[in-house]
């Protein structure tokens, strides 16, 4: 195994004491190295693939296999490994006979001094030349890579001399400008480029040639060969002065499609920024004329346009009004018609619900524009219906005296301006018909008012009549039957008397009928005085009050918590009037009544709930609960006349709320009721 300064020497040699001097000889010189010793050409093979030798030293005649053929078979297997002759005797041809063969050198035996500074010659000129060959293999890569990053690069080179001539230029050039690189040598590249960019772009090359090294970026656009103009950015650097170049280095791209994009955005900005100053004045709500007057303006300054109009579709849609216009003779507007039928561009956009464009009117055989327009020298139009919700109002158009072609966005633009008109006009439209409903629904509000102020003064009159008109006849017919009791009851037959007392319960009944009646109009027609009302001091003065019908009874209630609520007072407490007093009169069956009171809180509202353990009812005839006069138990075995849970309905129906009830027969019933939550209201 060798050392990192070690280096190997295949010694072919038939000589052993001469190996030995060799070796010795090459020790001395301080040379760290082992050695191989081969005498026969198949020896000297095997050793040059496996011992790998960096130098070969060889005799000049060997018996078998002599020096010759040995440097023929190591310059075809090892060219890099170099050869020294080593020999007894070698006449002056045949030491430049090796020479020219390929031989790094040759030393006498009988001079073996000169052996290790020929080696280490050797050896040094080897490793220069490896580094030279490398060097120059590393060069060849690189100028090929850079052939090929020059060749194939999107990006074009051109190399310049002082005064603006092409001396080189790279491939791309032709794929960007499309003028062969041969017609291109020689030419001033200033010579195409476009008037309005060449004085400063020469401008700052002059600048660039006084300062070498200095660099410059330019735009400007340059003639194609197809007569187009191509956008081009361009970095260029002065290497004048630079040995291997000697030439202003411009590096240059096409940028055509940025600076439409460009273009593009900075025209899509400004007509975004045109339909928001719209959108401003369409809030505003002005007059449509002038509403109008303003969009036509506003796209024939946008758009750079010469003519812009509105025209207003005629009510019997047989024609178009020039309704609004800019750039028009003064006495057209409002007078000029244009026909609408399929063969103007107003009437196709209308049939159509499109955009109609026409770039050279001249040459157009489908659509056709009036004669007083011809007359404008309009030679491009382009026209968006302007869309009502039940028909068109008419269409927008912008035309121009020169060929144009009209791009998405400048149709989108216009169209953005139309829809905003139509929302607008559309707007006036509702505003009007609104108008219209509104002075209708007020004399309807008036006339019904009158109506309900008439059913007012005679619903009035009615509960009047019914508190003076109905109740003296009772009043009358229970005094004389009471009179009639006293003075002849005793004389009277059983049946007679049995008689009056029918009467006088009847007067009672009709007599508790009557406020019934009228408490429920007052229910209805009362006005509700709403205020945070406590539930809880209600029930508690609903239980004071009935404590005469729960004497004497074995009563459990059980009263839950319960909230405040917004109501009126006096209303919410006939409510559980009503509801606690049928809740003892359906228990009084039971020899231990159960009522109890309690609330549940929802998103939205309040649910009150009394529940008592009675005599219950069937679910199938809970619909007739709260209607006026329904009973579902009869009078015989509970008395009433079935109008309080109407009433109940009534009121809890005017505070927002509802009503319902859930029983089973001879199980009990719960009543509910429900009121908006207090933060609601």
């Amino acid at each position: 195994m060798t050392s990192a300064n070690e280096f190997r020497i295949l010694i072919l040699e038939d000589a052993p004491d001469d190996v030995a001097l060799i070796n010795r000889e090459l020790h001395r010189g301080g040379l760290e190295f082992v050695s191989s010793h081969v005498e026969s050409r198949g020896e000297f093979l095997s050793q040059l693939e496996q011992f790998q030798p960096d130098l070969i030293l060889a005799d000049h005649a060997l018996p078998a296999f002599d020096g010759f053929a040995a440097l023929e078979l190591a310059k075809g297997l090892r060219p890099d490994v170099p050869f020294i002759f080593v020999t007894g005797s070698m006449g002056e041809e045949v030491a430049i006979d090796t020479m020219k063969k390929g031989a790094s050198d040759y030393v006498l035996k009988t001079r073996l001094a000169n052996l290790v500074p020929a080696v280490v010659r050797a050896l040094r000129e080897r490793d220069e030349r490896k580094k030279r060959l490398e060097a120059e293999a590393s060069m060849r890569q690189s100028e090929l890579r850079f052939r090929a990053l020059i060749e194939n690069s999107m990006d074009a080179i051109a190399l310049l001399d002082p005064r603006g001539c092409l001396l080189y230029a790279s491939p791309s050039t032709t794929r960007i400008l499309g003028y062969p690189i041969s017609d291109a040598m020689g030419r001033n590249a200033f010579a195409l480029m476009h008037p309005e960019d060449r004085k400063k772009t020469r401008e700052l090359f002059r600048h660039c040639l006084q300062q070498p090294g200095g660099g410059i970026r330019a735009q400007y656009r340059y003639r194609h060969q197809n007569r187009s103009w191509v956008w081009l950015e361009a970095l260029g650097t002065n290497l004048l002065q630079e040995p291997g170049v000697q030439a202003f280095v411009a590096n240059f791209r096409d940028i055509t499609e940025r600076k439409q994009t460009e273009v593009r955005l900075q025209l899509h900005a400004s007509l975004e920024a045109a339909i928001a100053e719209f959108s401003k004045i369409v809030l505003v709500g002005i007059d449509p004329a002038l509403l109008m007057d303003d969009a036509v303006e506003l796209v024939a300054g946008t758009l750079r346009a010469d003519h812009a109009a509105v025209f207003e579709l005629l009510s019997d849609g047989s024609a178009f009004r020039l309704s609004s216009g800019s750039g028009w003779k003064n006495n057209l507007v409002g007078l000029a018609t244009v026909n609408a039928g399929p063969d103007s561009p107003p009437g196709s956009a209308v049939l159509t619900n499109a955009a109609v464009v026409a770039d050279d009117l001249p040459s157009e055989t489908r659509l056709h524009w009036p004669l007083w327009m011809r007359e404008h020298s309009v030679v491009s139009s382009a026209c968006v219906p302007i869309k009502g919700r039940d028909r068109p109002f008419g269409v927008l158009s912008v035309h121009a005296s020169q060929r144009r072609a009209w791009s998405e966005d400048e149709l989108y633009f216009l169209e953005a301006v139309a829809y905003r008109l139509a929302a607008a006009l559309e707007r006036r439209k509702a505003q009007e018909e609104i108008a219209r409903l509104n002075a209708q629904l007020e004399a309807r509000v008036l006339e019904r008012t009158a109506e309900l102020k008439e059913a007012y003064h005679e619903m009035e009159a009615f509960s009047y009549s019914i508190s003076h008109d109905l109740r003296a006849p009772l009043r009358h017919i229970g005094g004389f039957v009471e009179l009639l009791q006293e003075e002849s009851g005793a004389i009277l037959p059983e049946q007679s008397r049995g008689y009056l007392r029918i009467i006088a319960d009847a007067t009672q009944h009709m007599g508790k009928l009557i406020d019934d009646l009228l408490e429920l109009s007052r229910a209805s027609c009362a006005e509700i005085n709403k205020a945070r009302v406590s539930l809880a001091d209600l029930v508690a003065s609903v239980q004071r009050a009935l404590e005469m019908e729960t004497r004497g009874r074995q009563i459990q209630w059980i009263i839950g918590k319960l909230p405040d609520v917004r109501g009126d007072p006096g209303l919410l407490r006939q409510v559980f009037m009503n509801l606690i007093s049928n809740a003892l009169k359906y228990t009084r069956p039971r020899r231990h009544a159960c009522i109890e009171i309690g609330c549940s809180l929802s998103q939205d509202e309040t649910i009150v709930s009394v529940r008592d353990n009675g005599v219950g009812f069937d679910m199938q005839h809970a619909g007739k609960l709260f209607g006026v006069f329904q009973r579902l138990h009869g009078s015989s075995e509970f008395e009433g006349t079935g109008i309080g849970l109407a009433n109940v309905r009534r009121i809890i129906g005017r505070h927002g709320g509802r009503v319902w009830a859930e029983a089973r027969v001879d199980e009990g019933a719960t009543f509910f009721f429900s009121l908006p939550n207090i933060d609601r209201l």
